[in-house]
């Protein structure tokens, strides 16, 4: 497997803004110089494994998050799975089907 640093860059960049956090405190959490977090964030260099795992526990995402896009919110999965206990055997294939053409139009 080969890393996409540009992706990895990118999804830190866009979860540092969304969080709010400045490059300044993410560089001072991480012990490394604001230019080279900037350079991190754009792809332009390569994440140690001990800092792209601070830099998730600091942005509260998962390393497959920051690695791959994958992200899985297991609160939402602990609320489908609710759902989906109380349905009929019906409503569970009716329920299928929606994701599945949801999945199919890119949605």
């Amino acid at each position: 497997m080969v890393l996409d640093y540009k992706s990895i860059g990118k999804r830190i960049k866009f979860t540092r803004e969304e969080k709010k956090i400045s490059i300044k405190d993410i560089a001072q959490k991480l012990e490394i110089k604001e230019n080279n977090f900037t350079n991190l964030e754009k792809g332009d260099t390569t994440i140690s494994l001990p800092n792209l795992v601070k830099i998730s526990e600091i942005l509260e995402v998962s390393i497959d998050y920051l690695v791959m896009g994958a992200e899985k919110n297991k609160e939402l999965e602990k609320e489908f799975a609710e759902i989906l206990a109380k349905c009929t055997k019906e409503q569970e294939k009716f329920i299928y089907e929606i994701a599945e053409l949801v999945v199919q139009m890119n949605l």
